[in-house]
C-alpha cells in the first residue's frame, strides 16, 4: 500500500507547457478529467491508503482537493504537498510548497495545519484563500479575456488596469457604480450602501509584488477590506491601501478594513474565489468564516518564514 498519492491536473499551466512531473512508481496516481471527477479522484485515493496527496496543478486544484478532503472528514489525516505547477501558486506563496518538482525526501519536513476561507450557503461549502466581489470581480473576468502576463506580474496587470479605468471613468463610470451588498463583520453591521470592493482573505503573507490591501489591526482568523462605492479619492487612496499604509482619513472615506471569524454578506449576486468566477442566485447570503485545519507538508524553512509562530498551531516533524 502506497502512501503517496499524486492529483495531476492535465489543464494546469506546467503541464500545458509539457513539463511533466517525474513520480515514483510506488505513487497513486489520478488524473481527474474535470471539476466534478476531483472528488471521486479524491476518494479513490483515500481508499488506497494515501497519507499524502501531492498536488500536480494550480490554485484552482488546490481548492478543489481541500473541499473534497473536508467533505469526506479525511483532512486530520493526510498531508497535501504543494507543488508550483499553476500560473500564480498563491497557496505555495502563502504555506509553502516544493517548486516544481516532488521532493525527494520529504523527513525534513514539517506538517503544518492551516485554516482557509469557508465560503456557505444553501448548505455548499467552498474552500479558498482569497475571495472577492465587486471591482475584483470584474478585474478577474477582464483579466481572464485579456491575453497578457501570468503568475504575479498577471496579478498586478489586473489591479493596475482596474485602478486606472476606474479614475480614468470617474465616479459614474461602470468601475465605481459598485454592486448593492449587506455587510455584518462579527455580528457587527457596516454601513449600508453600495460597494466598490469586498475581499477577504485567510492569507497572512503579502499578495504577490508585495501588496498588502487587507486589514492586520484587531482579532480573527479572516483579514477583509471593504470600499464604500464610488470609492472616494480613489486616486490618492489607492496606493495607500494597496500597500497596506493606515491612515484615520481612509475610513472616514469609506475605505475598511481588519480582522474578523465570521462575515455575513447579503444581496451578492457572483463573486471570486482563487480566482475563479462563481455565480449564484440573485441576492444570496454567503458566510465567511475559517474552514477546520488542513494539513501542508512544507519544508521545513518556510514553515517558520510563512506562518507566524501564534498561528503555526504545533507543526510536526515527519519521520
Amino acid at each position: 500500500m502506497s502512501t503517496l498519492g499524486v492529483i495531476r491536473n492535465a489543464a494546469s499551466s506546467a503541464n500545458r507547457r509539457g513539463t511533466g512531473l517525474t513520480v515514483p512508481p510506488e505513487a497513486v496516481v489520478a488524473s481527474p478529467a474535470s471539476r466534478e471527477a476531483t472528488g471521486e479522484a479524491v476518494r479513490s485515493l483515500l481508499a488506497a491508503g494515501v497519507q499524502r496527496i501531492a498536488l500536480d496543478g494550480g490554485d484552482g486544484t488546490v481548492r478543489l482537493v481541500v473541499d473534497a478532503l473536508l467533505r469526506e472528514q479525511a483532512a486530520e489525516r493526510v498531508a497535501l504537498i504543494l507543488l508550483r505547477r499553476g500560473n500564480t501558486n498563491l497557496f505555495c506563496r502563502e504555506i509553502g510548497g516544493w517548486g516544481s518538482r516532488l521532493p525527494e525526501d520529504a523527513g525534513g519536513g514539517l506538517v503544518v495545519a492551516r485554516r482557509l476561507l469557508r465560503v456557505r450557503n444553501a448548505g455548499r461549502h467552498r474552500h479558498g484563500l482569497i475571495f472577492g466581489l465587486g471591482a475584483y470581480e470584474r478585474a478577474t473576468r477582464l483579466s481572464a479575456e485579456r491575453r497578457g502576463p501570468v503568475g504575479a506580474a498577471g496579478v498586478a496587470s489586473a489591479v493596475g488596469r482596474a485602478l486606472w479605468d476606474a479614475v480614468l471613468q470617474g465616479p459614474e463610470g461602470p468601475w465605481r457604480r459598485g454592486v448593492p451588498l449587506d455587510v455584518s463583520v462579527d455580528g457587527v453591521a457596516a454601513p449600508t450602501g453600495r460597494r466598490l470592493l469586498f475581499a477577504a482573505t485567510a492569507a497572512e503573507g503579502r499578495l504577490p509584488l508585495r501588496l498588502d490591501p487587507f486589514g492586520r489591526e484587531g482579532a480573527g482568523a479572516i483579514r477583509w477590506l471593504d470600499i464604500d462605492a464610488p470609492g472616494r479619492r480613489l486616486a490618492v487612496a489607492a496606493p495607500l491601501v494597496l500597500s497596506g499604509r493606515h491612515r484615520p482619513c481612509l475610513e472616514r472615506a469609506g475605505y475598511r478594513r481588519g480582522r474578523a471569524e465570521v462575515i455575513e454578506l447579503g444581496g451578492v449576486g457572483s463573486f471570486v474565489l482563487d480566482g475563479d468566477v462563481i455565480a449564484c442566485e440573485p441576492d444570496t447570503t454567503l458566510t465567511i468564516e475559517p474552514s477546520p485545519p488542513v494539513r501542508f507538508l512544507v519544508p521545513e524553512a518556510s514553515a517558520r518564514e510563512r506562518v507566524p509562530a501564534e498561528r503555526l498551531g504545533s507543526p510536526r516533524r515527519v519521520l
